[in-house]
Order: structure tokens, then sequence, then C-alpha cells
């Protein structure tokens, strides 16, 4: 499926947004944005979620961004 940018909305996150998001089992069995920092300790905590260390993943109508502190 190719995402039409104008057919859905999307949800964006970015930091503690996508901890969030992992918490509420939004992105469960999804791939998500992280930053290195955070990536071995989300891993651990949301194991149905798939971690990636990229400046943003777009999964769907899921656009995660990593941003680091």
């Amino acid at each position: 499926d190719k995402l039409s940018l104008t057919s859905k909305p999307l949800i964006y996150a970015c930091g503690s947004g996508t901890e969030a998001l992992a918490q509420l089992g939004f992105l469960d069995n999804r791939e998500v944005a992280v930053h290195h920092n955070a990536l071995e300790g989300l891993k651990q905590k949301y194991p149905a979620v798939s971690f990636k260390e990229t400046v943003f993943e777009l999964d769907k109508d899921i656009l995660t961004f990593a941003i680091g502190s």
C-alpha cells in the first residue's frame, strides 16, 4: 500500500511521544524510529514494537522521528 497524504490522517510522534504511543499499544507490530541512547531500554520495555536506530520511520499511518537529548 502506498500512502497518500491526502487519503488518511497521520500520527506523528517523537521522543517521549513515541514511548507514550508504545505504552498504549499503538506501535505494536510496527517499525518505529528511536534515538540510539533509548534503543535498548525501549526494546526491553516494549518487545512487540520494532524499534529502529533511524532518523525517521513511516509505517502505514504513523510517522516517528528519533531525537536526542
